[in-house]
């Protein structure tokens, strides 16, 4: 979930192969879900709201932030 300016959780551990979906529910307010390695990322002109997802097919750890408010961050845990 995307609201209030964070997401929510920070963290989630998933299987690989699992899927994460954010849904976007912040009054309007343009936010993205960028992987800081770039290996995945929202449309970047931000979503108000609907939805963004991606599949994980590798385990590893994958932090991202949104490009618009830096104090956005959070990290997907696939394993």
């Amino acid at each position: 979930m995307v609201r209030n300016i964070a997401f929510s959780p920070t963290s989630v551990t998933i299987p690989v192969g699992g899927k994460v979906v954010w849904t976007f529910d912040d009054a309007g307010i343009p936010h993205t879900v960028t992987s800081d390695t770039d290996v995945f990322g929202s449309p970047p002109n931000g979503l108000t709201s609907g939805t963004f997802e991606r599949v994980f097919a590798k385990p590893g750890t994958y932090a991202y932030h949104c490009d618009f408010h830096p104090q956005m961050k959070a990290t997907v845990t696939v394993r």
